[in-house]
C-alpha cells in the first residue's frame, strides 16, 4: 500500500508552488528561528534533556537505571545551519499549519524521485527518510543514533505526526550544474531581495534550497 503524506502551506500562492513542482528544503536554523508559533521550535537539531536534575530519569534502551551523583544536563546536536528538512506530516487534519494543503499519494516514490534530481544538482548528497520520533526531555536517553538530532522532537510536538526527507551540505559542497541544467533550483536566505541565486559552493549564511521537478506532479493532489 501507498503511504500517503500531506504537506501544509499558510498561503495559496506556496501550494500553487508545490503542486506545479516546486519543492522547498528549509535549514534547521531557519525553523528554529521562525516567527511563526505553530512551527518554531528552539531546538530544532538538539536532542537534550532538563537541567533540572530532580526531575530527570536515566534511561538505557527505554530501561530506567540509577543515576549515579549529580546530572547537570546535556544535549546532542547538529550543525543547523547545514542541515535541510522537507517536512510532511502523516495526519489529514493538521491544518493548524496552514489553511492549504496537498496530499502526496506515494511518500516511497515521491522520494526517489527527489532524490535523482537532487542528485544532479548536488555533488554527493544523500537524501534520507526519517519519521520524526517525540520524547521526553525529563529523561535522558543514555543510547543514541546519528540521526536522532534531526529527527527528534519533544513530546509537545508529538501531534504533528511529522516525516521529514532532509540531507546536509557542508562548505566544500559543489553544485553539479551552478550554470543550470536537467532541473532548475534556486537558493538564498528567506526575507533576501537577492534570493535566488547560483553558485559553485554552499554558503551558510543561505538558510533555504528549492527545486523544481515536474516528475512530482502526477504523485499531488490538493486535499
Amino acid at each position: 500500500m501507498c503511504q500517503k503524506i500531506y504537506k501544509y502551506f499558510s498561503c495559496q500562492e506556496h501550494l500553487d508552488s508545490f503542486k506545479t513542482g516546486t519543492i522547498r528544503f528549509g535549514s534547521l536554523d531557519y525553523y528554529r528561528n521562525i516567527e511563526c508559533p505553530n512551527r518554531q521550535d528552539s531546538h530544532e537539531g538538539e536532542r537534550f534533556f532538563s537541567y533540572n536534575s530532580d526531575s530527570v530519569t536515566m534511561c538505557v534502551g527505554g530501561k530506567k537505571v540509577p543515576t549515579v551523583g549529580p546530572i547537570e544536563g546535556a544535549s546532542k546536536t547538529v550543525n543547523t545551519k547545514l542541515f535541510f528538512i522537507f517536512s510532511a506530516t502523516y495526519s489529514s487534519s493538521q491544518n493548524k499549519f496552514g489553511s492549504f494543503c496537498a496530499q502526496v499519494r506515494s511518500l516511497d516514490i515521491f522520494k526517489t524521485i527527489v532524490e535523482t534530481a537532487l542528485k544532479k544538482v548536488l555533488q554527493s548528497v544523500s537524501l534520507r527518510l526519517g519519521k520524526v520520533c517525540y520524547y521526553d526531555p525529563n529523561i535522558f536517553e543514555l543510547q543514541y543514533s546519528d540521526d536522532d538530532p534531526v529527527l527528534c522532537k519533544e513530546t509537545r510536538f508529538c501531534e504533528e505526526e511529522e516525516v521529514r526527507l532532509y540531507f546536509s551540505l557542508d562548505s566544500f559542497t559543489l553544485w553539479a550544474n551552478p550554470q543550470g541544467g536537467e532541473y532548475s533550483y534556486a537558493i538564498g536566505a528567506i526575507g533576501d531581495s537577492n534570493s535566488s541565486i547560483r553558485l559553485h559552493f554552499f554558503n551558510e549564511n543561505f538558510n533555504f534550497i528549492e527545486l523544481n521537478i515536474p516528475e512530482m506532479v502526477p504523485l499531488i493532489t490538493l486535499h
